[in-house]
């Protein structure tokens, strides 16, 4: 691995190792191509990350203009975090006085978590919701301005019934909800709910939402989400999802590196050889083996960790094939991912149709 790539990986780990603050530490003060390690970090959504993973002396060694930058982005990153949270804070008090079951997911739960605000960019903001109470939060939803679209152009046009019926009943959400805001750099505000935690055939959702829920908070805003366990186990479903099915393949979203960051860091931040039991006994229970082995699979191959050897061991499948397989939804048929995973990610050098 070239030294500016282990750079940005090492740097991105929120709780490390004595081994991996040496191998930073080491890794900073070698001769450090920028230029490359500037468009990693912007391609792959890692610049909060980063900085705030290097220490005071580490820091040093950021080229000056290159940090100004750096701080400029993370500064406009937690605005628009504490933006969006202000607004959605409303939103969420509604659901619960209406007893609509939801859970917040993924960028919500991280940035008031693992994350300050500004470590990490979220674009839209997911949350779970039961099937059968998508009905009220729609209501809710539209009684906060906002419509469902798919932003067509760039206009903020109501989804056609057709297009809200194929994208329910083909996909694990809705038709995304939408506000046009237009203030303290944020655009819009939008609202991803999903209502199958996995898939149909693996229709989990309420069993999840029993498991329980809990209220994470920070110095900004609170909200209440999936449990440490089932949430992890939802964002290996999620990078599973986009590392084998061509819908994103195609514009490689599913080699952005933030993903397999934020999953590590989560699993750093909650795993112990105590609960570590638990977390694997949640992925047995709910037929989440194929997506968790997928996810701790890539994982391991960056960073070293023992317990991340544990849950592989323990939930690994006879067949491991899909782990190169991508579904081309075109054609409908499975294809070899013919270049490594890694290899994709850091390569820049391409052009999207």
């Amino acid at each position: 691995m070239k030294n500016e790539h282990r750079l940005v990986l090492l740097a991105c780990i929120k709780d490390k190792n004595e081994e991996e603050k040496k191998l930073l530490d080491n890794s900073i003060r070698q001769s450090v191509n920028w230029e490359t390690v500037a468009g990693q970090l912007y391609h792959h959504r890692l610049t909060g990350y980063f900085l705030a993973g290097l220490t005071s002396d580490q820091k040093k060694f950021v080229l000056p203009e290159f940090r100004k930058t750096m701080d400029l982005l993370i500064a406009a990153q937690k605005v628009q975090i504490l933006e969006v949270a202000k607004r959605l804070s409303p939103i969420f008090t509604q659901l619960s006085e209406q007893r609509v079951r939801y859970a917040a997911l993924k960028g919500l739960i991280l940035n008031c978590t693992i994350c300050g605000p500004g470590d990490r960019r979220s674009n839209d903001s997911d949350i779970m919701i039961l099937e059968e109470d998508l009905d009220i939060a729609d209501e809710i939803f539209r009684n906060h301005g906002f419509i469902q679209s798919f932003l067509p152009n760039g206009e903020y046009e109501e989804a056609s019934r057709k297009e809200k019926m194929i994208q329910r009943m083909n996909y694990h959400d809705t038709v995304p909800y939408v506000k046009k805001h237009g203030e303290n750099l944020v655009e819009k505000i939008e609202i991803d709910v999903n209502f199958h935690f996995d898939s149909k055939s693996n229709n989990i959702t309420k069993q999840v939402y029993e498991l329980g829920t809990c209220i994470y908070r920070n110095d900004y805003y609170q909200v209440q989400g999936l449990r440490w366990d089932t949430n992890l186990a939802y964002m290996c479903v999620h990078f599973f999802r986009e590392g084998t099915n061509s819908i994103w393949t195609n514009n490689r979203r599913d080699v952005l590196l933030y993903k397999i960051v934020d999953v590590f860091n989560v699993f750093r931040r909650d795993i112990n050889i105590n609960n570590i039991r638990q977390f694997i006994d949640v992925i047995v229970r709910l037929n989440l083996r194929k997506a968790c082995f997928y996810t701790f699979f890539y994982i391991a191959q960056i960073y070293k960790d023992d317990l991340v050897q544990e849950v592989l061991s323990a939930v690994r499948p006879e067949d491991v094939a899909f782990l190169d397989e991508v579904y081309i939804v075109e054609t409908k048929r499975t294809e070899v991912r013919n270049e490594n995973y890694f290899d994709l990610a850091f390569n820049l050098n391409f052009c999207l149709a």
